[in-house]
């Protein structure tokens, strides 16, 4: 059998920006970057190599690795980003704060980084718990709102920071083996199974069950139309186990997709917009 986490086509990440999507793949056996507009047709632009996530910013792309790449011409040419400053190997996830202007590298052992500089220099945190980023690979994430940067990570743990990134504190969701994260424009939301999580600062969450009950993988948000896409979390819910919902108020009820095509695990969902194709003609 395929061993989809580790395997030339593991997804690891994707975003949206500059009239782009560019997602990475590979996981072990090494994978690349690729680069759309409409999302069905890609063109390889960084060949034989493994990151842990990539992010758009105004000027820049950053593919998140102890050696980042980076490039500001929209994938046709990459460099290195130089002493990314990690003192780990692997890197888990990678964001981009468009408020603060921040890229993000997540490490193991709670290394994490920022540049303040689209990619072209990076930086430790004033102070920052050793519980902050922890199981972070495909749960939790980054994400901003109201003045508040928030890492969650996949344990519960929510670290925040109101001083652009200097300084952050921990606190607890009250639950593991969350969801992703996003911002809905009121408040940061996530899931547990059959549970949404909420809270406006990154500090205080209220959570309540789903209707019906689900358990959110992958998620999105569009504040173009005020809903939350996700996909099915948890082991094995991929193929013809695999479920799509959306949701338009917060995530506390859903209602399922019923056109798409089962296939490998679906790890990120971004939200974006691709220029019109015959697989999606109106968009």
């Amino acid at each position: 059998d395929t061993d989809c986490d580790h395997h030339p086509g593991a997804g690891k990440g994707i975003s949206y920006g500059r009239d782009y999507w560019f997602a990475t793949y590979g996981w072990g056996p090494p994978g690349g970057i690729r680069r759309s507009t409409n999302g069905v047709d890609w063109t390889e632009v960084l060949g034989e190599t493994t990151f842990g996530g990539i992010a758009v910013g105004p000027e820049s792309v950053v593919a998140g690795a102890r050696n980042a790449r980076r490039t500001t011409d929209d994938g046709e040419s990459w460099v290195d980003t130089g002493d990314t400053t990690l003192s780990v190997w692997n890197v888990r996830r990678v964001g981009y704060l468009a408020e603060a202007g921040l890229f993000v590298l997540v490490a193991d052992e709670s290394d994490i980084v920022f540049s303040s500089d689209e990619g072209a220099s990076w930086w430790h945190a004033d102070a920052m718990p050793d519980t902050c980023g922890r199981s972070i690979q495909t749960a939790g994430g980054i994400a901003e709102g109201d003045g508040t940067l928030l890492i969650l990570g996949g344990d519960g743990v929510a670290c925040t920071s109101t001083d652009g990134g200097a300084r952050w504190s921990a606190a607890e969701v009250g639950q593991d083996g969350l969801g992703q994260l996003v911002w809905d424009g009121e408040a940061f939301v996530t899931f547990s199974n059959g549970r949404v999580h909420r809270s406006a600062d990154g500090v205080s969450w209220t959570s309540e069950d789903t209707t019906p009950s689900v358990r959110v993988g992958a998620a999105a948000y569009s504040p173009e139309t005020g809903t939350i896409v996700g996909v099915r979390g948890g082991w094995r819910t991929w193929y013809e186990d695999q479920l799509f919902w959306r949701s338009t108020d917060g995530g506390r009820t859903w209602e399922e997709a019923g056109s798409f095509t089962g296939s490998h695990p679906i790890r990120f969902v971004e939200f974006g917009w691709v220029e019109p194709s015959p697989a999606c003609p109106g968009s």
